[in-house]
Protein backbone atom coordinates (compact mmCIF):
# COMPACT_ATOMS: atom_id res chain seq x y z
CA UNK A 1 0.00 0.00 0.00
CA UNK A 2 1.44 3.04 -0.92
CA UNK A 3 2.01 6.25 1.04
CA UNK A 4 -0.87 8.15 -0.17
CA UNK A 5 -3.20 5.15 -0.12
CA UNK A 6 -2.27 5.42 3.47
CA UNK A 7 -3.06 8.84 4.25
CA UNK A 8 -6.49 8.52 2.21
CA UNK A 9 -7.41 5.66 4.69
CA UNK A 10 -6.90 7.87 6.92
CA UNK A 11 -8.60 10.57 6.01
CA UNK A 12 -11.93 8.45 5.53
CA UNK A 13 -11.69 6.64 8.63
CA UNK A 14 -11.16 10.06 10.64
CA UNK A 15 -14.30 11.26 8.44
CA UNK A 16 -16.16 8.35 10.16
CA UNK A 17 -15.82 9.29 13.17
CA UNK A 18 -16.54 12.71 13.02
CA UNK A 19 -19.52 11.92 11.15
CA UNK A 20 -20.57 9.70 13.91
CA UNK A 21 -20.37 11.90 16.57
CA UNK A 22 -23.57 13.49 14.96
CA UNK A 23 -25.52 10.04 14.03
CA UNK A 24 -27.54 8.38 16.28
CA UNK A 25 -26.03 4.73 17.29
CA UNK A 26 -27.76 2.36 14.79
CA UNK A 27 -26.96 5.17 11.79
CA UNK A 28 -23.28 5.20 12.85
CA UNK A 29 -20.56 3.51 10.04
CA UNK A 30 -17.97 1.15 10.70
CA UNK A 31 -14.34 1.65 10.15
CA UNK A 32 -14.68 -1.25 7.76
CA UNK A 33 -13.73 -1.33 3.96
CA UNK A 34 -17.18 -3.19 3.48
CA UNK A 35 -19.19 -0.79 5.23
CA UNK A 36 -21.81 0.67 2.05
CA UNK A 37 -21.59 4.25 1.88
CA UNK A 38 -24.23 4.78 -0.98
CA UNK A 39 -27.39 2.41 -1.61
CA UNK A 40 -30.43 1.04 -0.31
CA UNK A 41 -28.55 -0.88 2.75
CA UNK A 42 -26.31 2.33 3.70
CA UNK A 43 -26.79 3.88 7.07
CA UNK A 44 -26.16 7.71 5.33
CA UNK A 45 -29.29 9.25 3.90
CA UNK A 46 -28.62 12.14 0.99
CA UNK A 47 -27.62 14.69 3.60
CA UNK A 48 -25.61 12.22 5.48
CA UNK A 49 -23.95 11.15 2.10
CA UNK A 50 -22.86 15.07 1.34
CA UNK A 51 -21.79 16.13 4.49
CA UNK A 52 -19.09 12.92 4.60
CA UNK A 53 -17.91 13.81 1.31
CA UNK A 54 -17.25 17.33 2.04
CA UNK A 55 -15.68 15.86 5.03
CA UNK A 56 -13.62 13.73 3.32
CA UNK A 57 -12.66 16.80 0.82
CA UNK A 58 -11.43 18.74 3.90
CA UNK A 59 -9.64 15.75 5.65
CA UNK A 60 -8.04 14.06 2.49
CA UNK A 61 -6.60 17.91 1.63
CA UNK A 62 -5.19 18.26 5.13
CA UNK A 63 -3.15 14.60 5.18
CA UNK A 64 -2.58 14.63 1.08
CA UNK A 65 -2.08 18.55 0.40
CA UNK A 66 -4.40 17.25 -2.78
CA UNK A 67 -7.44 19.18 -3.22
CA UNK A 68 -10.19 17.22 -4.77
CA UNK A 69 -13.79 17.31 -5.76
CA UNK A 70 -15.81 14.70 -4.29
CA UNK A 71 -19.13 16.25 -5.13
CA UNK A 72 -19.17 16.49 -8.82
CA UNK A 73 -20.79 14.62 -11.82
CA UNK A 74 -17.72 12.13 -12.07
CA UNK A 75 -18.60 11.06 -8.77
CA UNK A 76 -21.91 10.42 -9.14
CA UNK A 77 -22.08 8.90 -12.68
CA UNK A 78 -20.88 5.24 -11.62
CA UNK A 79 -21.57 5.98 -7.84
CA UNK A 80 -22.23 2.40 -7.12
CA UNK A 81 -18.57 1.58 -8.35
CA UNK A 82 -16.53 4.76 -6.65
CA UNK A 83 -19.14 4.75 -3.92
CA UNK A 84 -20.60 1.31 -3.28
CA UNK A 85 -18.09 0.57 -0.06
CA UNK A 86 -15.57 2.39 2.15
CA UNK A 87 -13.08 0.49 0.52
CA UNK A 88 -14.22 1.18 -3.06
CA UNK A 89 -14.41 5.33 -2.02
CA UNK A 90 -10.25 4.78 -0.55
CA UNK A 91 -9.25 2.93 -3.65
CA UNK A 92 -11.17 5.54 -5.99
CA UNK A 93 -9.21 8.49 -4.54
CA UNK A 94 -6.23 6.70 -4.14
CA UNK A 95 -5.63 6.66 -7.89
CA UNK A 96 -7.61 9.52 -8.45
CA UNK A 97 -4.46 11.59 -6.82
CA UNK A 98 -1.80 8.87 -8.18
CA UNK A 99 -3.01 9.93 -11.67
CA UNK A 100 -3.34 13.67 -10.75
CA UNK A 101 0.51 13.50 -9.96
CA UNK A 102 1.44 11.47 -13.00
CA UNK A 103 0.38 14.01 -15.21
Amino acid sequence: MNSNHQKVEKAVFDTIDQLNRQLSARNRLTKNRNELVIGEDSKLDSLGLINFLVACEQNIEVLTGQKINLTGDEMFANANSTLGTVGDFIDYISNQISNSENE
